[in-house]
């Protein structure tokens, strides 16, 4: 509605359809992000001792209402930030603000958490993090024309960390801490790579990757 109103466009312009030579690059950033995702995880079994086992009590009608969740609320960030708000900006403002200005949309949303709001550490990290993948996914528009793009690198982070293992689950996971974990102490260098590794990881590469390839016009 919003392109139709202030672009005079329709859903269309945003690359539904995108050519052939993009699936390589959707396999690779969708990798990457998986991966980048699943390093969590590994990290904190291998630093913070943590232990998960299968979650028995969830079924496979579970799991597959949880991905069809998941990909409700990409689907529907990515029309409202990567479709509607970046497009219209784009065609005011150029590449370079547009990516700028819904990133900075994009963060500010996740600060709509409440559960934030009593931690101020975790407040500014999940700002930084939604910036920066903001930037990320609204770069993945401009530069392969597809919104597929960036519904894939949102959509591999997010089963990841809300429906495979307990990261910030909304409807369940495949994966549960086998007992509470236990108190260990790790260098500050350990607290670093725990906590910013994979998020650098997903940031860094997708954007390697993308600014690598040629863009389409």
């Amino acid at each position: 509605m919003l392109l139709r109103m202030l672009a005079g466009q329709s859903l269309y312009v945003l690359g539904w359809m995108p050519p052939p030579q993009m699936i390589r690059y959707a396999i690779i950033l969708l990798l990457i992000t998986s991966l980048s995702a699943s390093l969590s995880f590994v990290l904190r079994i291998g630093i913070a001792q943590e232990k998960y086992i299968l979650n028995a009590g969830f079924s496979g009608s579970d799991l597959l209402a949880a991905c069809w969740q998941t990909f409700r609320s990409v689907l529907t960030e990515e029309l409202l930030f990567r479709g509607a708000l970046l497009y219209i900006l784009l065609q005011r403002f150029g590449a370079k603000p547009a990516v700028g200005i819904t990133a900075v949309l994009f963060a500010g949303f996740h600060w709509l958490d409440p559960k934030l709001w009593t931690r101020p550490e975790e407040f500014i990290l999940v700002f930084l993090f939604t910036f920066l993948m903001g930037m990320v996914l609204a770069t993945a528009f401009v530069r392969t024309q597809t919104i597929w793009i960036p519904i894939l690198i949102h959509l591999a982070w997010n089963l990841v960390q809300q429906v495979l293992f307990p990261g910030n689950a909304r409807w369940g996971f495949s994966f549960v801490l086998a007992a509470e974990p236990p108190v260990v102490t790790i260098s500050y260098f350990e607290l670093f790579i725990l906590l910013f590794l994979p998020k650098l990881l997903v940031v860094g590469l997708n954007a390697w990757i993308l600014y690598r390839m040629k863009p389409l016009r």
